[in-house]
């Protein structure tokens, strides 16, 4: 399954949102495997397209980082081997592979 976004990227990255639309997307994703009796193990994973030179959007409790350097940005596939647990922990990898390209060497919302 893929899903697509693209009303969440304007001329600044808004990481929050980015991290809750991959979690929700993960949840109906796996609540549709469930449903439809499909077992794990799932791959998930997050691209950007079309965002080279942006940057994370302001934030008061933040440093700046550096601009995306890449297009696509194209982050590592993430194994999801339970339905059990938090998808916000099973996405974390990733998350902090996002902020890593954006100069960060941490999720600061983590």
């Amino acid at each position: 399954m893929e899903a697509t976004r693209t009303d969440i990227v304007g001329s600044n990255v808004q990481p929050r949102a980015i991290q809750n639309e991959a979690v929700k997307l993960t949840e109906a994703m796996t609540a549709f495997y469930e449903g439809a009796a499909i077992d794990p193990p799932f791959v998930a994973a997050l691209t950007m397209v079309g965002a080279k030179g942006l940057t994370l959007a302001p934030h008061p409790e933040r440093q700046s980082g550096r601009p995306l350097d890449r297009d696509p940005l194209v982050l590592p596939p993430i194994l999801i081997e339970n339905l059990m647990g938090d998808p916000n922990l099973h996405l974390t990898p990733s998350f902090r592979m996002f902020w890593n390209a954006f100069g960060f060497p941490f999720a600061p919302l983590d």
